[in-house]
């Protein structure tokens, strides 16, 4: 099974959202997102793809996500967290809209958004939001 249409779905998803969000690559990392790109950074990052069902010719698995938007507060930072929270939440509902689903992307649910910040800096908002996505595939 191919990631791509996966992330393609959670990319456009975000764009829908706010044009403006840019992605972050580095498989693991995010502390080495830069100053200057930080806010309206997002991340994705795949935590485990566990096999649902099998016939004969298809796979259907569970992939479970953490998608993570970052945001700068600036000089009023519970400003930037009541926006943040409302575009999680926007993000949210354009995933788990079974309009928005494709003939890979069977269903999406939210398991959770959460508030967070940088260690380092508390003027930097983090908003961590898990998904569990239902994909389906052909088999190989």
């Amino acid at each position: 099974m191919s990631l791509k249409p996966v992330r393609t779905y959670i990319k456009d998803r975000l764009t829908a959202t706010d044009s403006s969000f840019k992605e972050h690559t580095d498989g693991f990392n995010t502390d080495n997102i830069g100053r200057n790109t930080l806010d309206k950074s997002y991340h994705i990052l795949v935590d485990s793809v566990d096999n649902q069902e099998s016939g004969g010719n298809y796979v259907q698995d569970s992939i479970s996500i953490k998608v993570q938007l970052y945001y700068k507060g600036y000089r009023n930072i519970q400003s930037a967290i009541d926006s943040a929270i409302d575009q999680a939440h926007d993000f949210k509902l354009r995933a788990i809209n079974p309009a928005n689903w494709t003939s890979t992307v069977k269903s999406v649910v939210c398991d959770n958004i959460r508030t967070t910040t940088l260690d380092a800096n508390d003027n930097v908002v983090i908003m961590e939001i898990d998904l569990t996505i239902m994909a389906a595939s052909a088999v190989i």
